[in-house]
């Protein structure tokens, strides 16, 4: 059997071939799968470029060669391009090897199959668990130290919500490994941890018409000081997107103007793919959804349309962000997750201070939106459907409050109908 190791070259999806990537290619010793490894990377000493995925060295064509014959001749020996063992041929078991062990090889194999956002939460579970009790292997962990686990991030000052998040992903991870029982399924945990829904503030018209004027303000304070005032028109259509449309943070970042129907008063929410000016992106429910076009977005949205350059589909994303997002995405430099537009909270935070109304998440802004649907009369299903929650249940309980004025109102009413009954007036004196 000849044993050929061939040296390529992967280049960047930028198209720039000044910088690449060193890959050997050679068949295992069954001859039944092609194996590609990454040896190293080249670019010249000037050139800062580095595929961030790529862990080898820097590499000259001569290195790339010498790591070339060395390759020949390990896969001559048999030292390279046998078949994977299997998890017990390695020793890979949740009762044999250390939890940090087995922690490393359940990250990378879970890598591909599930959201980069979502292995970075598991991971961190599990690095907390590790910090947490340190248990010596994965079977290791029982109730004790379930308990233990908890003791210790509530000494963090971690939150009760965060707790069970954490949890719920470790009770995934047990799962996955097929570890029975699994002691992060205990039934009585949701108890323990179960907290009341934080209050939130419901932004009145009068509070949302603040927020707008102040935007209007600065605006025109930054075209006087012969500045581009285009980021507080931006931010003044992301406001009264999420109010009047009940938008997440994420689904107003990934809004493009193909998912904008004027005519028709509609936004559509809807994944993306990659391409060469936008970024892969899922919404949170996986689904497509409709929401309604108001007026002041509507207004709001011409004159942005009117600055729009050539090349940036996004609304409310500016186009240096954009040129710079696409870059670092073209060199993999570019998380998945990271949000495309920065410092939106902080801003929204500074917005509210200025405006005189309650600082509070830029999510309450959605929340006002299903506070305002259901009590203008829209059918609760349709507003779930609108808000895009998976149940009922949570646009009712979470999302939905009983409004200041309609205390004053429901006061009234008692009021009325107890209206001469059940006076507190003393009993009159009985006469002998």
């Amino acid at each position: 059997m000849t044993h050929t190791v061939k040296l390529k070259r992967r280049y960047p999806p930028d198209g720039n071939r000044s910088h690449w990537v060193w890959v050997l290619r050679y068949w295992s010793a069954d001859a039944c799968k092609e194996i590609g490894e990454v040896i190293g990377w080249y670019a010249a000493a000037r050139d800062a470029w580095r595929p961030r995925w790529c862990k080898g060295p820097r590499l000259t064509e001569s290195q790339a060669k010498e790591t070339q014959v060395r390759r020949r001749n390990d896969l001559r020996e048999r030292r390279v391009g046998q078949p994977e063992p299997t998890h017990e041929e390695r020793g890979i078991d949740s009762a044999s090897v250390s939890l940090d062990q087995w922690i490393e090889v359940y990250v990378k194999e879970t890598r591909g199959t599930v959201r980069e956002t979502t292995l970075r939460e598991i991971h961190d579970a599990l690095l907390s668990l590790d910090r947490a009790a340190s248990p010596a292997t994965a079977t290791a962990v029982n109730h004790r130290t379930v308990k233990q686990f908890i003791q210790a991030r509530g000494r963090d000052g971690i939150q009760r919500s965060t707790i069970w998040k954490q949890i719920s992903a470790l009770r995934r991870v047990w799962y996955d490994a097929h570890i029975d029982p699994n002691p992060w399924a205990q039934p009585k945990l949701r108890r323990q941890l179960k907290s009341a829904p934080k209050d939130w503030h419901w932004y009145s018209t009068e509070q949302f018409g603040r927020l707008m004027a102040k935007c209007d303000e600065w605006r025109t304070r930054e075209e006087d000081a012969k500045r581009s005032g285009w980021k507080w028109v931006a931010f003044k259509g992301m406001v009264a997107v999420a109010y009047t449309g009940g938008l997440r943070l994420g689904e107003i970042s990934n809004l493009t103007w193909a998912d904008v129907d004027a005519d028709a008063a509609e936004i559509l929410i809807a994944p993306k793919t990659r391409s060469a000016s936008t970024l892969p992106w899922e919404p949170k429910d996986h689904e497509l959804r409709v929401v309604p076009l108001a007026a002041v977005v509507g207004g709001i949205l011409e004159r942005l349309r009117e600055t729009v350059e050539d090349g940036n589909p996004y609304v409310f994303v500016s186009a240096n962000r954009h040129a710079l997002i696409m870059n670092l995405a073209s060199a993999a430099n570019w998380r998945e997750g990271k949000r495309l537009i920065n410092n939106v909270r902080r801003d929204f935070r500074v917005l509210c201070e200025a405006a005189k109304v309650p600082i509070c998440a830029f999510h309450s802004l959605r929340k006002s939106c299903c506070t305002n649907l259901l009590e203008g009369g829209v059918a609760p299903h349709a507003v779930q459907k609108i808000i895009g929650h998976a149940s009922l249940e949570t646009t009712i309980k979470y999302y939905s409050k009983v409004r200041r004025d309609q205390i004053a109102v429901a006061r009234e009413v008692a009021d009325r109908y107890t209206a001469d009954r059940g006076s507190c007036a003393p009993a009159k004196a009985k006469t002998a």
